[in-house]
């Protein structure tokens, strides 16, 4: 894997987000699940702090909406794991709780969210949060990132060699680049994959997909053109799978495809680059294979990189109407 750079890295199972894409169908999947879906806002110490959208069938956050703080990209290590009152009981406060011993588990808290037994016999995955605490500076917001409303599992590798080099490259981005706030959406698409099972019961799907989106309104113009294209919006994807043999005998990297933006075109000053060719391992096989691996590009993260204003609507939608 080549080395993470902030001008056009390259990143095992990262690539950029075609915004020619067609989104359509995502609407309907949409007002099918919509009666398992709940907003939650993330608080704590009795203030808010980001919003999430939680599948409660699924026992998976579809997607959390945060802003990027400026941070050294340490990461807290003395933070008990939480838990969602308010998706146990409407009378419950609004503020996220440590998650209690597993003897004194509640039921219904079992019943409407995923717990830490369910990732004790799931050694293939790793909790992985949709906003990371790399990506805030206050104590009390890094604490807020490690709900288990806020985690999805991911393959190890996928999460080592390409998810967690992305974000860290990303955060330095947003560190150097850009001036004001950075709005970020970051969620997963689930398409047919494998659940998590404990005892003889389905706990939580898998992501097939995790995608994330952010919009810069104000950055550096006079940053190399190598970044200056991937503001004031940008938006990336990978596929969480493990080393598996592809169609004709090629092999997959782990997580697929490896590419975050590309390089820039032979004549950067005259318009804004075009998304690059897709990766290798899409152009192997048989079409039909092909066609199955388009259709199931996550389409919330194609639609939100194609404007700046499409990541900022919905953040501040999911806010809005949830905080």
């Amino acid at each position: 894997m080549a080395g993470p750079g902030l001008g056009g890295g390259h990143f095992r199972g990262v690539q950029p987000v075609p915004v020619h894409a067609d989104p359509r169908g995502t609407a309907g999947r949409r007002r099918r699940r919509g009666g398992s879906l709940r907003r939650i806002c993330q608080r704590y110490g009795d203030k808010p702090r980001y919003a999430t959208l939680y599948d409660r069938a699924r026992r998976l956050p579809v997607y959390s909406a945060y802003t990027f703080k400026k941070s050294d990209g340490q990461r807290r290590v003395d933070t008990p794991w939480m838990y969602e009152p308010q998706l146990v009981s409407e009378e419950e406060g609004g503020n996220m709780k440590v998650l209690p011993p597993d003897e004194e588990l509640d039921p219904l808290l079992e019943e409407s969210q995923v717990v830490l037994q369910d990732f004790v016999d799931a050694t293939l995955y790793q909790r992985s949060t949709l906003n990371p605490d790399q990506h805030q500076a206050d104590d009390d917001d890094k604490a807020a990132t490690y709900t288990l409303t806020n985690v999805v599992p991911l393959l190890a590798p996928f999460l080592e060699e390409s998810w967690t080099p992305y974000l860290d490259v990303l955060r330095r981005r947003l560190n150097n680049f850009c001036r004001g706030t950075s709005y970020v959406v970051t969620g997963v698409a689930v398409s047919g994959g494998p659940t998590i099972r404990r005892g003889n019961a389905d706990r939580l799907a898998v992501p097939r997909y995790l995608w994330s989106a952010y919009c810069c309104p104000r950055f550096d113009r006079n940053s190399p053109y190598a970044v200056r294209y991937k503001f004031p919006s940008h938006a990336a994807y990978g596929l969480n799978q493990r080393r598996a043999a592809a169609a004709g005998g090629a092999r997959r990297r782990p997580g697929g495809a490896a590419q975050d933006a590309g390089g820039p075109p032979a004549e950067p000053d005259r318009r804004r680059p075009r998304p690059g060719p897709l990766p290798p391992r899409l152009r192997l096989g048989e079409r039909r294979q092909e066609e199955e691996e388009e259709e199931e590009r996550p389409r919330h993260a194609v639609r939100l990189a194609c404007r700046c204003v499409c990541v900022r609507t919905l953040f501040c939608a999911s806010v809005c109407r949830t905080c």
